[in-house]
Parts: structure tokens; sequence; C-alpha cells
């Protein structure tokens, strides 16, 4: 009895202990995902705010623009401008915050400047605008500096040079600060009741059981509740402060404009004009109204009559206020009666489309930050559960097997009970190990897909002919070659030296090519050193899939959680690192996957150490492939490869699915720089493409796998992905995009396992070898990813929509080829379906 009384005591107090521990962590991870959404909305409104200010900072420069274009018209050359310093003074007079003003010819060089401030090399390449902008200006961050750049267009309406703006990272922080200090207000608040929540909670449904063990449903449940709860709260606070926010700073742009427009109306009321006298102003009023979208119209009124519109027709007319108008009194003429006045109405149109991508911008953050709450969660698991599972093998086997002389047949049977117990949990807890190590390298993997294109664009220059779309796309390309280069000779010595240290290797060979990416800006060198980066990424895989083999009891749990971490880590990933481009440009994300490369190293240190690793060296598939090919298979392969049936799906179906995937990848991201819209939309069409993979790819497979055969999925999904491309090549739109992106993630949701099955059911795969057949599989597939951005760029050069409906109606005959292969006789057996 004695016994019993104090194993029930340590019991208790192992309990105890794991309650206070989990307590702590759960704080530690709801700071962590609040001040994760926190950031992130904090980026979004930041980059919103700035993008206004560079509005309301076009309206001074655009007319100082249209005085040298007016100059230049009668032939004052901008070379040799006698008076342009006075007119850069006025600009800074106008905008105190400004740092430089300066000049710049069609060539990029400067001409004019009020301080001696250099250029960054990164940042003149903007300088020089093309042919014909598409833009009224460009801008860009470098070392804490903005830079801000208008073409100067001569008389015929070519670009031949460009006004410069700079100024301080420091004028936008000490405007954003006082809404941080607000939103960190928040978060404090939120954590406080978030822990209560969570501890009253667990007090009446503990996730630690009387043993001490984590039940790992009650702590998942627990978590995202009570955080889920707090990150909608906390989006819904942080949306209403921004709306607030951009509301006011949309007041305050268009009471600047009335305050400039007002300066240089009493410039000429001082040389004697009077009002009824101006000459063409409804074209100067037109020109500062379309300089600022917030600005729907200005007019000048008197007596509730329209005096000066902004077209002559409306001289005389009624006034009648919009919906929000900011107005300033104006001075007196000479000789005229008084009571004009300044009418600067506000664009309801752009304000709700701002509103509407703030809500946009607060959704995307709360949807990437569920992903990454999840993935804590789990991560949470495994730590809680290493802390309390034994360090070793055999003093697991100690634990659970020691039973102490003179004790109870009780104690004996709750040994066994605890023994069974824990065998189960280590096969999940195994499988979560591979999740939380996934979802961390790809999270710091793609966090650069969403400007690679971009960064290539601003670097490229001519390569042996090739056109320009074609090489925007080499980068990518090179990623995939070498990337599957990595992944077969990883293969072939991971059984030689170990998944661990296969990882190890890959992570340096990726964190390697990662830094260089972010440091050079030579497109050749940036080319090759993303090639690199592949053949890390390959090595990575590889090695992760290794892992599943040596760790996971149950293979595939393992498969399943490794597949789960990697699309989670893709969309955070992408989302991530499109918003972070935004704020602390292309290379500050390269060093940001730098450190996320080294933190999953320390996590492999960490989670994974166990004595038997580093002998343990478990064949991969791959290993084996290449083992069996040895053994004088030829005939089998040459039967593989003779097959009509599998030729069409690998040539028909596989090939075009690869290629397809490089809608987002590749053509995405020149899409929106292409349309002058922010590059976290990119991170959204990723996230529109993964919600439906991880999550409508599973409700999907168990509705229609049980309905269809599998070839009819087959052809479903390939039907999707020609749907896409119509879609968008029917449209152009960046909605359109949009909704391809979705189709393209409907259809990978359950045409992935589908295609798979499919395959593996065939007669010649299932002679050659299932897994042999799967790796051929890959390699297809890696192939079209790798002609992906040459095919896209090679076909937008014909226009976006034509190019992408090319691609749709090549999809489509490859499809009907392989729908060919599936006429059958009654005699012939059907296809097997493999769960995968």
């Amino acid at each position: 009895m004695w016994g019993r009384q104090t194993n029930e005591q340590m019991a208790g107090t192992n309990q105890q202990q794991m309650k206070q521990t989990f307590i702590v962590a759960s704080l530690m991870l709801i700071i962590g995902v609040l001040a994760f959404t926190g950031m992130m909305n904090i980026s979004s409104f930041r980059h919103q705010y700035v993008t206004s200010l560079m509005n309301s900072q076009s309206v001074v420069v655009g007319e100082t623009v249209r005085k040298i274009e007016f100059a230049v018209k009668y032939g004052k050359p901008l070379e040799n401008f006698h008076g342009m310093t006075p007119l850069l003074e006025e600009i800074r007079g106008q905008l105190p915050g400004i740092q430089q003003v300066e000049i710049y010819s069609s060539a990029g060089e400067a001409l004019y400047a009020l301080e001696n401030i250099t250029l960054p090399e990164n940042m003149k390449p903007r300088a020089v605008f093309p042919e014909k902008p598409s833009q009224a200006y460009v801008y860009g961050l470098e070392e804490g500096v903005y830079h801000q750049f208008f073409p100067i267009f001569n008389q015929d309406g070519q670009p031949i040079g460009s006004l410069g703006l700079a100024f301080s990272e420091n004028l936008v922080d000490q405007r954003v600060r006082p809404y941080l200090y607000q939103q960190g207000r928040n978060l404090l608040l939120l954590v406080c009741l978030a822990t209560l929540a969570l501890i009253f909670l667990s007090g009446k449904k503990s996730p630690v059981t009387a043993a001490g063990h984590i039940d790992r449903k009650i702590l998942l449940w627990l978590m995202v509740g009570v955080i889920g709860s707090a990150q909608i709260i906390y989006g819904f606070l942080n949306y209403r402060m921004f709306q607030e926010a951009y509301l006011t700073q949309t007041r305050d742009n268009t009471a600047a404009v009335a305050s400039i427009i007002e300066k240089d109306v009493k410039t000429v009321l001082d040389k004697g004009v009077g009002y009824h006298q101006f000459y063409q102003m409804d074209q100067y009023l037109a020109n500062i109204a379309n300089s600022l979208p917030e600005v729907e119209g200005i007019r000048m009124i008197q007596n509730d009559r329209i005096v000066h519109g902004m077209t002559p027709e409306e001289a005389g007319s009624a006034w009648k206020p919009g919906e929000e108008a900011t107005g300033l009194a104006l001075p007196e003429g000479a000789g005229e009666v008084s009571g004009m006045s300044l009418q600067v109405t506000i664009s309801q149109e752009y304000l709700r489309n701002q509103l509407r991508e703030l809500l946009l911008d607060t959704l995307t953050v709360l949807v990437t930050s569920t992903f990454f709450m999840v993935e804590l969660t789990f991560f949470l698991m495994v730590w809680l559960s290493r802390k309390k599972k034994p360090t070793s093998v055999g003093e697991k086997t100690r634990q659970m097997e020691e039973i102490p002389v003179g004790e109870e047949i009780w104690q004996a049977e709750e040994a066994l009970q605890g023994k069974e117990h824990l065998m189960a949990e280590d096969q999940t807890l195994d499988a979560l190990v591979v999740r939380v190590l996934a979802f961390i390298v790809f999270t710091a993997i793609f966090m650069s897909s969403s400007f690679i294109p971009l960064l290539m664009k601003s670097i490229s220059r001519p390569v042996m002919g090739l056109s320009e779309n074609v090489i925007y796309g080499l980068p990518i390309s090179f990623n995939f070659l070498l990337g599957a280069l990595g992944i077969i000779l990883a293969g072939r010595y991971i059984d030689k030296i170990g998944w661990r240290k296969t990882f190890f290797v890959g992570s340096l060979v990726l964190g390697a090519g990662t830094l260089l990416s972010g440091l050079t800006t030579n497109p050749l060198v940036f080319v090759l050193v993303r090639g690199i980066t592949g053949a890390g990424y390959g090595f990575t895989l590889m090695a992760m899939r290794g892992c599943v083999l040596t760790l996971a009891s149950d293979k595939f749990e393992g498969y399943a959680s490794l597949n789960a971490g990697i699309y989670s880590g893709m969309n955070c990933g992408v989302v991530i690192g499109a918003m972070l481009a935004d704020r602390i440009a292309y290379r500050g994300v390269f060093m940001v996957t730098v450190v996320l490369i080294a933190l999953a190293g320390l996590y492999v240190l960490k989670f994974t150490q166990k004595p038997s690793d580093a002998e343990i060296k478990t064949p991969t598939v791959e290993e084996k492939l290449v083992k069996s090919a040895d053994k004088k298979q030829i005939e089998p392969l040459k039967h593989f490869f003779s097959d009509k049936k599998v030729f069409l799906f690998l040539l028909g179906i596989l090939l075009p699915a690869g290629i397809c995937m490089m809608f987002l990848d590749y053509f995405f991201p020149l899409l929106t720089q292409e349309m002058n819209v922010p590059v976290a939309n990119v991170g959204r069409a990723f996230l529109v493409n993964g919600v439906c993979i991880v999550y409508l790819g599973p409700l999907i497979n168990r509705v229609l796998g049980k309905r269809l055969r599998v070839e009819t999925l087959v052809v479903m999904g390939a039907l999707s992905t020609i749907g896409a491309m119509a879609v968008f090549a029917s449209v152009g739109t960046l909605m359109a995009a949009f909704v391809a992106a979705f189709l393209l993630g409907i259809a990978d949701s359950f045409a992935l396992v589908a295609q798979t099955n499919y395959l593996l059911g065939l007669e010649s795969a299932k002679i050659l070898g299932q897994g042999l057949a799967l790796g051929y599989y890959s390699n297809v597939k890696k192939i079209g990813q790798m002609l992906g951005p040459m095919v896209f760029g090679g076909m937008i050069t014909l226009g976006n929509q034509r190019g992408i409906g090319f691609i749709g109606a090549g999809v489509l005959v490859l499809t009907l080829a392989f729908m060919t292969t599936l006429r059958r006789s009654k005699a012939e057996p059907e296809e097997s379906e493999i769960p995968l």
C-alpha cells in the first residue's frame, strides 16, 4: 500500500511539473504567434502608408516636372538647364523630410543635385525609364533610405531623364510608431486574456494525463481554440486601427494638396490677376488631381457655383459636394467679390479599393498565421514529449520493463499499459518531428519564390539572343535542374553517410547558395548560385525522406506528415517573403532565409539526436532502385518506356502538369510587377493554391475517390489545369490570375494522388517495380518544372493572354492524346488503386 501511495505521489508530482511546463511553453507560443501576426499586419500597413506618402509627394514633384518639361518643349536642354537648382530647392522646401533631390539623364547619370549623396548601385537602374513607362513613379528601399524616381518627357512623349527624391526610413518610422505602440498594447492585453483562458480551460480538460503524458488531441484543440480566437480578435482590432489611420492619412494628403494649390493661387493673385482671368486653370487642376489617386476632383467654388473645375464645361455649373471633401477658403482677388473656396473631393472608389486591400492583407495574415500557429503547436508537442520521453533506447526499455520486486499485480499491469501508450505515442511523435522539420526548411526555401523573376529582371542583360522573358526564368529553371541532380546524387550517398549528415551537407549548400543569391548583382552568377541552392534543396529533401524511413514507425503517417509540413512551409514562406520584400528588400529576405536554414540544422541536432542515429543507414528507395537497376533489369525498363500508356501519361499528363506549376513560381510575380500591384499578391496566390491542396484535397479525395475511377480523376485534374489557363487567357486580370491559382490548387489537391495511383496500377510499372516507377515519375515532374519558365517566357512574348492561351491549348491536345489510351476491352483488368 505504501508503494502504491509513493507511485501515485510521484505521478502527481510529474503531472504537476508537466502542467507548469505546458503553461510556460504555451505562454511563449501565444506571444510568438500574436507577435508574428502583429509584425505582418504592421508590415502590410507600413507598405500602404509608404505608397500613400509617395502619392502625396508626387503632387509637389509633378508640378516641378511639368515646369521642366515645358522649358524643354521650347528648346531648353536638360543637360544645361539654367535655374534648375531653385526648382529643386522649391521641392525640398515643400517636403521638409527630403534629404536629396536630383536630376538624372536618360542613361542614369546625375546631372543636378542638392546634396553630395551618391546613389547606390542597386538603385541606378530605377532612375532609367523605358520608352513608354506605365507608372507615374518607381521607388525602392536601400540601406535605410527610400528612393523615388519620376520620369521627365520631351515634346514627343519620350523619357529624357528622371527626377529623384531620397528620404530616410526614419521618416516613415516616426509616422508609423504611434500605431505600433497601440498594437503593442492590444497584444499585451490579448496575451493576458489568452493565458487566463488557457489556464481555465486546461483546468477543466487537462492536456497532461495522470501519468504525465501529453494528450495531443486535447492540446491541439486547446491551442487552436484559444490562440485562434485571440488571432481573430487581434486581426479585427488591427484592421479597425489601420482603417482609421489610413483615412487620416488620406485626409492629410488632400489637405496638403489644397495647401499647395492655395500657395500657387496666392502667387498669381499677388501679380494682380483675378480668378476669372486664370488661364488653363482647368488643366492645372486636372493634372494635380490625376497625380494623386486619393483625389476624385478639385474645384474652385463661389456662391455654390463652380468657377474653375477640371474641365471647361464645369465652369458656371452648380456645385454638388461629394461624400467627403476638404474645403479651404481662398484669398480675395483684386476687385472681385470674396467667398471663393477650394474643394478637394476624396475618391470614394479609390478609398474602397484601398480598404479592401487592407482587409485582404488582414485575412492573408490571419490564414498565414493559422498555418504558423498549427505548426508551432506541433513543435510544442514535440518539445513537451521530448521532455517526458527517455533520452535513449536503453533507458526507455528499462523504464517500461523494470517492475520493482514485491509490488502488487496492478503495478505490472500499469507498467504494461504505459509501455503500450509510449509505443503508440512514439509513432505519432516521430512523424511530428519530421513535419516540423519540413515546415522550417520549406518556409526558408520558399521565402524568395515571390520575387526571383523580379530580381533577375532588375539585373538581367541580353544572353545568347534569348528573349527577356526566358532570361527572367533562367534562375528557376537552373534551380530545378540542379535540384533534380541533387536528389539523384543524395539518393546514391545517403545510405553511406546517413540521413543526418546528408541533411547537414544539403543545409550548408542551401545556405551558401542563398547567401550568395543576396550578395551578387551579376545575372550569370545569380543563375549559377540559384542552381547551387537547388542542389542543396535536393539534398535536404532526400534527407527528410530518409528521416521518415529512419524515425517514423508508421511510414505512411511519416510521409503524410512530411507532405503536410512541406505545403504549410511553402505557404508561410511565400507570404512572409513577399511581405518582407517590401520592408527589408530582396537581400534582407535572403539573409532571413539563411537564419531559418541554420535553425533547421539546430532543430535536427536537438530533436533527432539518438545514440543509434549516426550508425543507422537505412537504404532509401532511390538507392534500392539504383541497385535493382544494376541487376540487369534492362528488359522491364525497356518495356516500361515502350508502353503506350506510360509514354502518353508521362508526356500528356505529368510533363504539362510540371510546366503549368510555373504559372505561380514564374509568371505571377512578373504579372504583379507589370500591373504595378504589391508583391504581397504573389503570397496570396500561393496561399489560395496551398489552402486548396492542404484543406480541400483530403475532402475531395474522400468524396471523389470512392465514386470515380482513378483515370477519370487524372483527366479531371488535367481539365482543371486547362481551365486555369483558359480563365486567365480569356480575362487577363489580376482576379483571373487568382482564379487560375485556385483551379491549379484544386487540380493538385486530388490529381497528385490520382496520377501516382494510375501509374503504379499499370502492368508495366508493376513489372519494373513500383519504387523505380515512382523515381521516373519524380524526374519527369522535375523536368516539367525546369522547362516551365522557358515555355512561359517564350509564350508570353506573344502577349500574356495569348501566350497563356496557347499553353492551355497545348495541354488540351496532350490530354486528348492521353485519353486515347483509356479505351480498354472488357477482359482487360482495371488498374489497381494504391493508397498513398
